[in-house]
């Protein structure tokens, strides 16, 4: 069903006039594409109704890399995952997360074509507590005008799994 939401908004995206209605539609065909990936490896999960975050972080980046890369962009992405193994509870959540910062990050990491633009991820499991850090070589980019949804669901889907989310900036780094 989410996939079919999915391909109805390309069709609107193909048909739709405007740079801005066509980014718009995008973002939220992405997050509905993430939640698609998250309940297909939940319905796949045969470890007690456990999910392994670590792989579905791993294909949500590597998704939104696709698209920069489409773009003809270089990008050095480096990812250090750990397996770790959620209830679907606790899994939306923080893959929405890792969808919502993987967004921000493909919007926000520029165009350089004297340096080459970096992605760094990584999800690291400490006893039962879990430390995501996603971190983007910052650049110029095309004049975007944002909304702050990605960062409000951000802060709320860490509410949910009793998180926080810390952001650490730079003239060269988002973290």
């Amino acid at each position: 069903n989410l996939q079919l939401i999915s391909s109805i908004m390309n069709m609107q995206i193909r048909n739709a006039k405007a740079h801005e209605t066509k980014a718009v539609l995008r973002r939220v065909q992405d997050r509905v594409l993430s939640l698609a990936t998250i309940h297909r490896d939940l319905y796949q999960s045969q470890d007690g109704g456990r999910v392994n975050v670590g792989n579905l972080v791993v294909e949500i980046v590597e998704k939104s890399v696709e698209l920069v890369i489409g773009e003809g962009r270089n990008l050095d992405l480096e990812m250090q995952i750990d397996p770790v193994m959620l209830y679907p509870d606790q899994a939306v959540p923080l893959s929405l997360i890792v969808s919502e910062a993987a967004t921000n990050a493909m919007k926000y990491i520029g165009d350089q074509p004297d340096k080459t633009n970096t992605l760094d991820v990584r999800l690291k499991q400490d006893g039962t507590a879990c430390l995501l850090v996603m971190t983007n070589s910052v650049g110029p980019t095309l004049d975007q005008e944002s909304t702050g949804l990605g960062s409000k669901l951000m802060t709320a889907f860490a509410v949910q799994l009793g998180g926080k989310i810390d952001i650490e900036t730079s003239a060269e780094r988002y973290a």
